[in-house]
């Protein structure tokens, strides 16, 4: 992140349990701060003075004299509903005085809130601007999983969908895959919409008008049918309008026209000659339209200054040109920038990262470039769009430890924010923070938030009386805390042989790197399971994502379908490419150059791609043979055509390179070691050697 003289840079990665933030002043200096994505802070309670207005907490957030003044106060853990104003606030004493007595004892916690966007608390807390003060200058770089809440949750708003005649049930019979093959009963599970319409109107494969479009009778249904207060958003999908977008513009415009607030057209997000994916993209982006236009207008509004979202690619783009669809995986995406800036200044090799947060776990594969794939699926959403290959699974420090019929499991659900690990206090189910906290893993005086080990110990006991009652086994306390551990540990490595074993990759020519609140705390006992030898946990390791986010790049992706037979293309290949890279540069702007040329490719009559990079076209035969061999254990059919399926081309400002890290001499660990930083924790495990950094980095081995 460059030094702006004129304003603060701030970078921001909004998760599902915890918001990390990263910013530098304008005079240079770094400031860090972590919150809950709740968007309050939270305290333990020293002490309470007489009338219970005078409270002394057990931490200082970070928060210089008086900043914390017009902050809301409230008990956590939902006991009482009552709310107080704070009127002082001493960070040396951590002495808190509020306007009305609050009913907290020694040993409870409290919250305290402004009612703001998370991004725009965190901001306040980096820049020290008291409530109701504006912000200073500010750049803004927002990484969220907010869309991707809004989808597994089914919270979006379902649009109006526009559809070739004739295709109106296109996608209720999707491409007839069932998501579990043997399972007796077939449960699909798609986006929901609100009306579907259909439309006359033909365009050929070359963009040719077959049949003119007929607007009136379907806009005259949808002006009958949909109350004027239900026009929120539409998605627009129509035949080979990848190859000219003239007919779903004219619906576009049309809906805009009849008082649609967002719509979608499918040739804004995806060139794919296939319907069905550019259908499922607009869907998918303008269900989220609405709440994703909320939240980032009223972030912009605070603000005041420049807003960049980053994209699930791992680059950036101008919130004012973002589809909620860009950024479905852009906090982990942050994450994937961040792990590759620290293992360049590292002088690493191929590495995997292992990013385990609060609510999940994302882990991908890094050889000569970051991995990308132009399809995705997020809950009932699939869509077009470009992003970094991650592979993420829910098991986070707040995955629940549950009794099941088959015996114990750590996860899927989570405990997310709130009400959190039960050693928040505010009720919460045994996770596997928990465990980690009995097992001495954790030291709750290093913890970003109060946590109660007696919370902890009571919730363990009722889940060892939910074990019992169900008749299965559970050892002793310790034999079972470390099992639990185990399975969750097994998980994250099965999930980390699924982006390497599976791509024909071994994990144990690979280094580990560990970050996230929790990834240093299970690194060691992960990379011990796939057999891996060396781990770097970065100096900034429990906001490495907003690390990343900071060091992220302007980046637009331009693509064209080819279609072609690989020897016939080949001859055209660098003209195309050539058209393909103006356009990614001027799409970026001042101080682009190219980053990626990618050509996709399959054998004919398949429809699974392989992604190649491109160097000389003459290459591109041996490349696809190549990582072919390497994925299935041998080479394509001599027999078989290979076609060239699509040209993308990336284009990007210059990339943020850290200064090399320098380490220390090599010290062994013969008992289990816990060190804390300011916002992870390293668990060093009996076997492995230390070496640090003056950056707070460490290299084990």
């Amino acid at each position: 992140m460059e030094i702006d003289p004129t304003g603060w840079q701030i970078a921001v990665d909004t998760g599902g349990t915890f918001t990390d933030a990263f910013a530098v002043a304008p005079d240079g200096r770094r400031q860090r701060t972590k919150l809950l994505s709740s968007s309050r802070l939270r305290a333990g309670v020293d002490a309470a003075g007489e009338g219970g207005v005078a409270l002394r907490l057990d931490r200082d957030f970070g928060a210089p004299r008086g900043l914390l003044v017009g902050f809301s106060a409230q008990v956590s853990g939902g006991h009482t509903d009552e709310v107080s104003k704070v009127i002082s606030w001493d960070p040396e004493e951590r002495a808190l005085q509020i306007d009305r007595p609050l009913e907290v004892s020694p040993g409870e916690a409290i919250d305290l809130f402004t009612g703001e966007e998370v991004p725009v608390l965190a901001a306040r807390m980096l820049t020290a601007t008291r409530l109701g003060d504006r912000l200073p200058s500010c750049a803004l770089r927002l990484a969220t999983t907010r869309m991707t809440n809004a989808l597994l949750e089914n919270r979006g708003t379902p649009p109006v969908l526009v559809l070739p005649e004739g295709l109106g049930d296109l996608l209720e019979i999707g491409d007839q895959r069932r998501e579990d093959l043997f399972a007796l009963t077939h449960r699909k599970t798609r986006l929901p919409v609100a009306r579907v319409y259909e439309i006359a109107g033909h365009l050929d494969p070359d963009g040719g008008e077959v049949e003119p479009l007929d607007l009136s009778p379907t806009l005259e249904r949808i002006a009958a049918e949909v109350p004027e207060g239900e026009r929120q958003t539409a998605a627009v999908a129509l035949l080979n309008s990848y190859r000219d977008d003239r007919h779903e513009a004219e619906v576009a415009a049309a809906l805009s026209g009849i008082g649609f607030q967002d719509v979608v057209v499918s040739s804004g997000l995806s060139q794919s000659m296939r319907i069905l994916p550019r259908a499922q993209t607009a869907v998918a982006a303008a269900y989220l339209a609405p709440s994703t236009n909320k939240f980032f207008g009223s972030v912009a509004a605070q603000i005041g200054g420049e807003f960049l979202a980053m994209t699930s690619s791992g680059g950036l783009r101008p919130a004012t040109e973002f589809y909620p669809t860009d950024g479905l995986l852009s906090g982990p995406a942050g994450g994937l920038i961040g792990a590759l800036a620290a293992a360049r200044a590292a002088s690493l090799g191929d590495f995997i990262t292992f990013d385990m947060g609060g609510t999940s776990t994302d882990v991908a594969r890094v050889g000569n470039s970051l991995p990308l794939r132009f399809e995705h699926a997020v809950g009932a959403a699939s869509v077009q769009a470009p992003a970094l290959h991650i592979e993420t699974i829910a098991a986070g420090g707040g995955s629940i430890c549950r009794v099941g019929p088959e015996g114990v499991d750590v996860g899927p659900a989570s405990a997310g924010a709130e009400p959190g690990p039960a050693c928040y206090g505010r009720g919460g189910a045994f996770t596997l923070t928990d465990v980690n906290l009995l097992l001495g893993r954790i030291d709750p005086g290093r913890a970003r938030v109060p946590l109660d080990a007696a919370a902890s110990e009571a919730a363990f006991a009722t889940f060892r009386e939910e074990l019992a009652a169900a008749g299965q086994p559970g050892g002793g306390r310790r034999e079972l805390l470390e099992g639990l551990l185990g399975v969750a540990v097994g998980r994250m490595a099965e999930a980390i042989r699924k982006i390497s074993v599976r791509e024909g990759y071994d994990p144990r020519k690979h280094a580990l790197l560990a970050f996230g609140g929790a990834g240093p705390q299970h690194a060691c006992s992960v990379a011990d399971a796939l057999g891996i030898e060396t781990i770097l946990v970065p100096g900034d390791a429990g906001l490495l994502s907003a690390r990343g986010v900071a060091s992220a790049q302007l980046q637009r992706f331009v693509s064209r379908s080819v279609l072609r037979d690989l020897p016939g293309a080949i001859g055209g290949l660098e003209g195309q490419l050539a058209a393909l890279e103006a356009q990614a540069l001027a799409a970026v702007g001042a101080g682009a150059a190219v980053s990626r040329r990618i050509a996709e490719l399959r054998l004919a009559g398949q429809e699974a791609t392989l992604e190649i990079e491109v160097g000389a076209a003459e290459a591109l035969p041996a490349q696809f043979a190549g990582r072919f061999e390497n994925l299935f254990g041998y080479p394509p059919p001599p027999d078989r055509e290979v076609e060239l399926v699509s040209l993308r081309v990336a284009a990007a400002t210059a990339p943020d390179e850290w200064p090399a890290t320098e380490f220390g001499e090599a010290v062994p660990v013969e008992d289990l070691t816990v060190e804390s930083d300011p916002f992870s924790t390293l668990a060093v495990e009996p076997g492995w050697a230390v070496r640090h950094a003056a950056d707070g980095s460490r290299l084990l081995e």
